[in-house]
């Protein structure tokens, strides 16, 4: 699918509607170009798609992945964020890829599912690092991060 210059919304009940790429388009934008995904249990993977400015997942237990490359995931609300120049919303789980992923749960940040730093040629690893005070993180709603960090006051990891 090809966007034009303008604002584009792209609207998938399922990933697999599409066997090529997304790509929004380039131009003068107003608010950007959004893949909104409807259906549960999607995963949407950044590089199925380009020029995409917004990433919303409105079905329940939605996966977004960023498989390559190093990447600072910022979650900012339930399920929101952003991480590679793009924001998301709405998704309960978060797939990292081969680079060294740094996850980052700031004011109020959480994920309802699971944090996925992924696994490949790592250089230092994956992390996640809570940053508001009095936060708590189960680990095993983690997995493939090699360093867990508490910078909040009275923040921790539960195991």
């Amino acid at each position: 699918l090809q966007g034009g210059s303008g604002d584009d919304d792209f609207t998938l009940v399922t990933r697999g509607q599409i066997s090529g790429t997304i790509d929004g388009g380039t131009g003068a934008e107003t608010n950007g170009d959004t893949l909104i995904i409807t259906a549960a249990s999607q995963t949407v993977n950044i590089t199925d798609a380009s020029n995409i400015e917004e990433y919303i997942a409105s079905g329940a237990d939605s996966t977004f992945e960023v498989s390559t490359g190093d990447n600072a995931w910022n979650i900012t609300d339930n399920g929101d964020g952003t991480v590679a120049g793009v924001s998301f919303t709405n998704f309960a789980n978060l797939q990292g890829g081969s680079g060294d992923d740094d996850f980052t749960l700031v004011t109020r940040g959480q994920i309802s599912g699971t944090i996925d730093g992924g696994t490949g040629a790592e250089t230092n690893g994956d992390t996640l690092t809570i940053s508001a005070d009095s936060q708590t993180v189960n680990i095993t709603d983690a997995s493939n991060i090699e360093e867990y960090i508490a910078s909040g006051v009275d923040s921790t990891f539960e195991v």
